[in-house]
């Protein structure tokens, strides 16, 4: 069986910077490679759960994914884990592109995320359009850059396997 990494420590007490925003990821946006990437402004701050939602591929990405590609949905039997970001406003336009907000693939809302320090903070997420729903499992490539973030970050070893137990499209 493989094992996690042990949580990674971030700073979570430090506050955020004016003009900042947090951001909790729990898809693609787990690579630490892909948020550089994509959010340069962007620091990790916690590993973090969400209760009371389930991790969820209800929207075919014909991009570089090609295949279903994550949202949580309310699952009161669920949690999903993930990373606090602290993000930038040009971060969060950037993940707004990225999400396709603007063409109503995914709406940006706030969910309370329990930090790995105990705290509950209250961060911007991303949900699929309920609308734009044609659900299908994640390719290998879409899941392993979500695996690969939550190992990166020591994501529990139980999620790990979730994730690795996931069928694929592919």
């Amino acid at each position: 069986m493989h094992r996690a990494r042990p949580p990674r420590r971030y700073d979570a007490a430090m506050p955020t910077q004016t003009g900042h925003d947090l951001y909790f990821a729990y898809g693609s946006n787990l690579d630490p490679v892909q948020m550089r990437r994509r959010c340069p402004g962007s620091r990790p701050l916690a590993t973090a759960v969400v209760g009371g939602y389930a991790l969820t591929f209800p929207i075919h990405s014909g991009g570089d994914w090609r295949g279903g590609v994550a949202s949580i949905e309310p699952d009161p039997e669920q949690s999903v884990e993930g990373v606090v970001y602290e993000v930038t406003a040009d971060d969060l336009r950037a993940l707004d592109r990225y999400e396709a907000v603007a063409e109503g693939m995914y709406v940006r809302g706030r969910i309370d995320a329990r930090q790995s320090d105990g705290r509950t903070v209250d961060a911007v997420t991303y949900f699929a359009v309920r609308g734009y729903n044609d659900p299908q499992p994640p390719s290998k490539k879409y899941l392993a850059a979500i695996t690969r973030g939550a190992e990166h970050h020591g994501l529990s070893d139980a999620y790990v396997e979730r994730l690795r137990a996931t069928d694929t499209i592919d």
